[in-house]
């Protein structure tokens, strides 16, 4: 949905497609395929990039406890 959304804005078309499209024309297609290519995207892809880029030794660990209530 978000990406749907996305599409229909102004900023996407000028900051996404349009920004540079003489140079590099391929730009102008890719609103054509993003949805697809996105919704393509497989869990076992992801793994894949997390497994590769994402080191637990390098993890930061966050805490959240709630406040109390005065």
């Amino acid at each position: 949905t978000s990406i749907r959304d996305l599409i229909r804005t102004n900023r996407y078309w000028l900051e996404s497609v349009l920004v540079q499209s003489s140079r590099h024309p391929e730009r102008l297609e890719w609103p054509k395929t993003i949805q697809s290519d996105i919704a393509a995207i497989t869990v076992d892809e992801v793994s894949a990039l997390a497994a590769k880029y994402l080191q637990p030794e390098k993890a930061a660990e966050v805490v959240l406890l709630p406040t109390k209530k005065e």
